[in-house]
């Protein structure tokens, strides 16, 4: 089995398809938006607590709707992104 991994032909380069600036673009627009959602999270219960006076259960209810979102729409970005496209 080990053998067999290491007599596999080598996969194709993936540098030239992280140089194209499309790409970069895209990794660069990702990378900030999770970023901005990593910064803001942690504080945006309190936020919601001092600005509209809502409950730990309902920011948690806030959260899941928020995750569930993330759940739904990952494989339509799967589906989307494979659809071909001609630049």
């Amino acid at each position: 089995m080990i053998l067999e991994i290491f007599l596999q032909p080598p996969l194709p380069a993936i540098r030239p398809v992280y140089a194209t600036p499309h790409i970069m673009l895209l990794g660069l627009c990702v990378t900030i938006a999770n970023l901005s959602v990593a910064m803001i999270e942690p504080l945006l219960p309190l936020y919601l607590e001092g600005l509209f006076g809502i409950g730990k259960s309902q920011a948690g209810l806030i959260f899941g709707i928020q995750a569930l979102g993330y759940l739904v729409t990952t494989p339509l970005a799967v589906m989307v992104s494979k659809i071909p496209c001609e630049l």
